[in-house]
Parts: structure tokens; sequence; C-alpha cells
């Protein structure tokens, strides 16, 4: 990516990106059809001095698009909770994960939640029990 913005030189890779085709969000449509404008999603791009230009791919089938909203779901439940500072958010969001549905009771999945946190609360903000420096000042 740095090189080809550097030199010109064009290379073509898959890119995470905001599923507007405008880039400042301003309408004209989605990459991915039959997801939401506003998610992350991961397309292929191509890459030059000026910069990531991904390709709209279209509607995915159904059944993919439907396997995919739950991630969708998450990520924005995951950044209502970093927007809010609101860690029962964080719990919800990981509640969305269908591998927790079927592996952990509700209380499990909460404990598991508190050690992931305890576990990174270097890079983790003071609001979710961190010490990373607030990324709001």
């Amino acid at each position: 990516i740095v090189n080809a913005m550097a030199t010109g030189e064009p290379t073509r890779i898959v890119a995470n990106v905001m599923n507007h085709v405008d880039p400042h969000g301003a309408g004209g449509g989605s990459l991915i059809a039959n997801l939401a404008a506003d998610a992350c999603v991961e397309v292929p791009a191509l890459v030059d001095a000026l910069g990531v230009h991904p390709t709209a791919v279209g509607a995915l089938p159904p059944q993919c698009a439907a396997y995919t909203r739950p991630a969708v779901d998450c990520q924005e439940l995951t950044v209502r909770a970093a927007l809010d500072e609101d860690r029962d958010l964080v719990y919800h969001a990981v509640l969305t994960d269908p591998i927790v549905q079927a592996r952990l009771s509700l209380d499990e999945a909460w404990r598991m939640t508190d050690e992931l946190i305890a576990a990174e609360g270097e890079w983790l903000p003071a609001w979710l029990g961190g010490t990373a420096p607030d990324w709001h000042a």
C-alpha cells in the first residue's frame, strides 16, 4: 500500500473499508449492496498515488449476507460502546457472537468478557477499567 501510494505504481489488494461507494459517505450506494452502508466491509481495491479505491461488488448471495449481518451488528454495538463509553454494550456485542451463544451461558460470557478486558487493560481506556490514555484528550 505504501509503495503504491509513494511511487504511483498501482497494486491490487483486499481492503477493509467503509461500505459507502462515496468515501465521504455522501450517498451513492454501497460497495456490498445488501449490507449496511455504514458497515466496514472487505472488498477488492486498487491502490495508487491517489489512495485506496475500493471496488463495488454488488449484492452478496442472500445466505452470505444473512451470515455476515451479525458481524456487522457486533461492529455497530462495539463502536456504540466506545462512543458512549458504555461497558454494558461491550457485553452485548460479545453476546451477539454465534460461537459465544452456542457455547457459553450468559454468566460465562459475562465472566469471559471481564477476563478479556482485564487481560487487555493496558490497551483499554479508563471507562472500561483500563490504563491506556484517554482517547478523547
